[in-house]
């Protein structure tokens, strides 16, 4: 198994951190707000290694920073699901932290709408159930210096970042398209998904405490399973040899039955 970085064939949404012809399973990391596709570098020694680990790079970011990023949450969905379409050929997950719980469940429900397969399991981090409002301001049209008070405050910019005009310059305009994103998003009321789902988040984190975490149920007709883990909004950064080794096991248990009816 690589687990050189390389984008996925026909996919330029799509980067595979860990490569295998032969994995039993996908699973699609979805970043936080600014984050791109080399955060779940990390990941690749905490997953199974019959799982094919792939990460969404959207426009903006890395690889992709040359292209204008996306405000909205239905263009993102609608050009993802065109781009995963040839990856759906095997049993696969979701997984986001943040922002990208909330486009990982949204692509979901629009994989259902057009009839695409659906995923095996979602698990999502970090973010409350999507019907709930936010409580905080919105921060994506924000003048500069405030925009920057409450990154600082959030602490999810590293240091380097806010402290270096020509990176930021470079950052700004995507951290806002991206809190766009999630600050103008509009629930709409569907029936739930058809599917489990794991939902985990860090017991300091004022974003995303466990009421508002287990208020995902009603999204799944599957019974979800929440997770508190120490830590604030980025508690993952601490717990991921424990979430790793949680989701592999998690995605070995569902795909025993699926083995069971070709044995």
């Amino acid at each position: 198994m690589s687990t050189k970085m390389r984008v996925a064939p026909r996919a330029r949404s799509v980067v595979a951190v860990s490569s295998n012809a032969d994995a039993a399973a996908r699973l699609f990391c979805f970043p936080f707000a600014g984050g791109g596709a080399s955060v779940f570098r990390k990941w690749a020694p905490h997953i199974a290694s019959d799982i094919e680990l792939l990460a969404i790079q959207l426009p903006g970011r890395e690889s992709r920073i040359a292209e204008t990023p996306f405000t909205n949450l239905r263009d993102i969905c609608s050009t993802l699901a065109a781009d995963i379409a040839p990856l759906l050929d095997r049993p696969y997950a979701f997984y986001g932290h943040s922002l990208g719980s909330l486009v990982a469940f949204s692509l979901a429900r629009e994989l259902r709408s057009i009839g695409a397969p659906l995923p095996m399991h979602l698990f999502l981090s970090g973010r409350r159930a999507p019907h709930l409002p936010s409580g905080r301001r919105p921060l994506y049209d924000l003048p500069r210096d405030e925009l920057l008070l409450e990154l600082d405050r959030l602490e999810g910019t590293p240091r380097a970042v806010l402290e270096n005009e020509e990176l930021l310059e470079l950052f700004m305009p995507l951290l806002r398209a991206d809190f766009q994103v999630n600050e103008t998003y509009e629930h709409a009321a569907l029936p739930p998904l058809p599917l489990s789902a794991s939902v985990m988040g860090g017991l300091a984190d004022e974003a995303a405490d466990r009421s508002q975490l287990e208020a995902w149920q009603e999204h799944f007709e599957g019974k979800i399973n929440v997770s508190m883990f120490p830590g604030g909004h980025f508690y993952i950064d601490d717990a991921l040899p424990v979430i790793g080794g949680r989701i592999s096991a998690c995605m070995a248990q569902l795909l025993r039955p699926r083995a069971a009816q070709f044995a």
